[in-house]
């Protein structure tokens, strides 16, 4: 069970409470067989399903039923015809279906495939491509029937006729070694987003009033990135030094069309002294868009830096952020034709953070190959929560 309470002041103080139950089951079957030194096959076959009810309470009083599922399976075929040649290739499909309330059910259906391949002609060159083509299924809190306040000015609001999101992503990379103490590293991807869900800003009736946030299937996005990294080994490896340039290109089209581009920069030096490591790292300002054109943000760059100590069962490490000034800036920003936003944040100081960890060795010791992956996330349909 869930609950979230929400009390929000203003000109009309008002209150919010949600109770919420989740049942979800889930199984994977992942067999394979080694054919031969240069064949292995592998199938991937998994489905889950969840089920929600949420009791509204305050500015909604509704009661949500939904229930969400997906499968997933893929065959792969891994070939090795030579040491310096690997390909793949990995066929399936996915298949969503929900029901929202007792009117609106639907089931999609998507082929997959992810593709890869790596050359390594010599000991100086190698090269490799990545490709795949794969789909998602919106939240449960996206495609809620539910409307809810959650300011004096914003509603909040599901939307149960969304579409699932379907992505291409390729990556084309190279790595050349003309020196020993000498690495470069190039790559080249391109990305195709097709109904990205984003937010939809629209003006209220007059029975609410202020402006709904639903959710859209957004116009397709395209993404193109290009980077470069140099590294250098020196003095025995004991001095490492890289830098990257980084070039990112976005397209969105519909309503908020834009070009958006821009270049950045990181580099990092680290030098080790028997057990000591120290680490100078630099991340340039950085840019992005997002919500199909509608959301920009910015944020400084800075330089930081780590101390590593480690002898065996001992290892002590310090990080400093942002050594070279105390202060920094980030701005958000959304327009839309019934909504703006602008968020300007400074922030004065710098981060400190000690790890310090000491290992006793005794007891059995066990092989971690038959653990079992007992994470999970916690999944919720409530409508207007931030995660």
């Amino acid at each position: 069970m869930r609950r979230q309470l929400t009390v929000l002041g203003g000109k009309e103080e008002f209150y919010n409470h949600t109770t919420e139950n989740v049942n979800s089951v889930k199984a994977v079957v992942n067999p394979y067989y080694l054919a031969s030194k240069n064949w292995t096959f592998a199938m991937t076959l998994s489905t889950a399903m969840d089920w929600y009810s949420s009791q509204y309470s305050g500015t909604s009083l509704a009661h949500a039923n939904q229930r969400r599922g997906e499968s997933k399976f893929n065959v792969k075929a891994f070939w090795q015809p030579s040491y310096n040649l690997q390909l793949s290739l990995a066929p399936g499909g996915y298949l969503s279906y929900w029901k929202v309330g007792n009117e609106r059910s639907d089931c999609f259906f998507r082929p997959t495939v992810n593709a890869s391949a790596y050359w390594n002609p010599d000991k100086k060159l190698s090269c490799g491509f990545n490709s795949q083509f794969y789909s998602e299924g919106p939240g449960a809190d996206q495609s809620s029937d539910v409307i809810i306040k959650q300011s004096e000015l914003i509603w909040a609001e599901g939307n149960p006729t969304l579409k699932n999101l379907t992505s291409l992503d390729n990556y084309l990379y190279t790595t050349w070694l003309p020196k020993d103490w000498l690495s470069m590293n190039f790559g080249l991807g391109y990305t195709r987003t097709t109904n990205s869900i984003v937010p939809l800003y629209m003006s209220q009736s007059n029975d609410y009033g202020g402006i709904a946030v639903a959710y859209t299937n957004a116009m397709p996005v395209d993404h193109l990135r290009a980077n470069y990294e140099i590294s250098l080994d020196l003095f025995n490896d004991d001095l490492s030094i890289s830098a990257t340039p980084e070039w990112y290109y976005t397209k969105t089209r519909g309503e908020y069309a834009t070009n958006f581009n821009y270049l950045s920069f990181s580099a990092d030096a680290d030098y080790t002294i028997g057990n000591c490591r120290i680490k100078v790292w630099y991340d340039g300002p950085y840019k992005d868009v997002d919500m199909a054109g509608m959301e920009k943000t910015w944020k400084q760059g800075r330089v930081n830096a780590q101390f590593t100590y480690g002898n065996g069962n001992m290892f002590l490490e310090f990080t400093a952020e942002n050594i070279l000034n105390d202060k920094s800036k980030s701005w958000d920003r959304i327009n839309s034709n019934n909504y703006s936003s602008s968020r300007n944040i400074l922030a004065t100081g710098r981060t400190f953070a000690v790890n310090l960890t000491y290992t006793f060795s005794y007891g059995k010791k066990t092989d971690r190959e038959f653990d079992f992956d007992n994470s999970y996330s916690a999944k919720s349909s409530i409508v207007g929560v931030k995660k």
